[in-house]
């Protein structure tokens, strides 16, 4: 005759087996890394040394076309407000190149020169206004992603940077220069797309002069120009670049 002892035996024997592969999986230098440490990465990931991408990029397009507002603040005699059109080729979902922007600038006096003269006589040295801005850049564009808004509409952001050079007619001179700057873009639709974006220009008078010194090298040249602008606007995209 069996007890109720002996009828437990084999289950208290498959539970010591069981706890016994269990704390081997824990001793196991794979399973201790594994169990005891809940943020690691995946294996597939520690064994490729990078993430895969789950996505492409939904808007693909070959040419932007973007009209933008903007504003020029950094000079203390007055406030420029721009008006741009550019033409963007997308050659890849890395790399773009802005051939053509132009911008006019609408000039509004913030009333300095006037105060400096009545009140002490004096007059600014450089008075000369931008007019007209041509420029041409190299565009990146490493991140794009996606976002909901106000838990209702998913837009497509893509942050670029940029950099080139860029022409300026003044009131009385032509200045050149190189220009970087950083903006994004989300996409509404497939064909429309908001952008805002930063840019500064750094422009000469002319041609910069060769530096005769150190000190010369340091200081700079004295007909340097720093110029930024803030701008937002709408963008136009046409032509998948897939075939």
């Amino acid at each position: 005759m069996i007890t109720s002892r002996q009828a437990q035996t084999p289950q208290s024997v498959r539970a010591a087996l069981t706890g016994a592969v269990l704390l081997c999986a824990l001793l196991a230098p794979g399973g201790v890394h594994a169990l005891s440490n809940p943020l690691a990465g995946y294996d597939d990931e520690e064994a490729a040394y990078k993430a895969d991408v789950v996505q492409s990029r939904r808007f693909g397009k070959l040419h932007e076309f973007s009209l933008s507002g903007g504003v020029f603040p950094g000079d203390a005699l007055y406030v420029g407000f721009a008006g741009t059109f550019r033409y963007t080729l997308h050659l890849s979902d890395l790399w773009a190149w802005e051939i053509a922007g132009g911008t006019y600038s609408f000039d509004l006096s913030t009333g300095a020169e006037k105060r400096m003269l009545d009140r002490y006589a004096l007059k600014f040295t450089d008075t000369e206004r931008l007019l007209v801005l041509a420029e041409s850049n190299v565009m990146v564009k490493p991140i794009y992603g996606k976002f909901t808004v106000f838990n209702r509409w998913i837009w497509y952001a893509e942050p670029y940077l940029l950099a080139g050079a860029a022409i300026t007619r003044y009131t009385a001179s032509w200045r050149v220069g190189p220009d970087v700057g950083a903006g994004v873009r989300f996409h509404l639709f497939d064909w429309l797309a908001l952008h805002l974006d930063g840019r500064y220009y750094m422009l000469w008078s002319g041609l910069p002069a060769r530096p005769t010194s150190p000190a010369d090298l340091l200081t700079g040249p004295s007909t340097l120009t720093n110029v930024y602008y803030l701008g937002a606007g709408v963008s136009f995209l046409v032509w998948d670049r897939s075939p």
